[in-house]
């Protein structure tokens, strides 16, 4: 499992956002460590390497919740059957 925030995930005691102080450290995660163009590079060579390391494999599943939902639903090419994200990223 790559670790695209750096080992800095989100800081779960800013939820919920009842305050500008919590609401200013999310936006400052979300537009940094969480940023889909700082880490869409990252995530494309990922999936480069799986499929050249398993060419046999015809199709692929992807699991990911919150972030990780939105990121694969953004750039990979497949039949999304269900997809799970909070209600902060729909």
């Amino acid at each position: 499992m790559p670790d695209l925030f750096e080992g800095e995930p989100c800081d779960h005691s800013m939820y919920p956002f009842d305050n500008d102080e919590k609401k200013a450290k999310f936006q400052t995660f979300w537009t940094t460590k969480a940023d889909f163009g700082k880490n869409k590079a990252a995530i494309r060579q990922i999936y480069g390497a799986l499929k050249d390391e398993f060419k046999s494999v015809e199709q692929w599943a992807i699991i990911g919740y919150c972030w990780g939902g939105k990121v694969n639903e953004r750039l990979i090419d497949f039949k999304l059957i269900e997809r799970t994200l909070e209600n902060l990223l729909t």
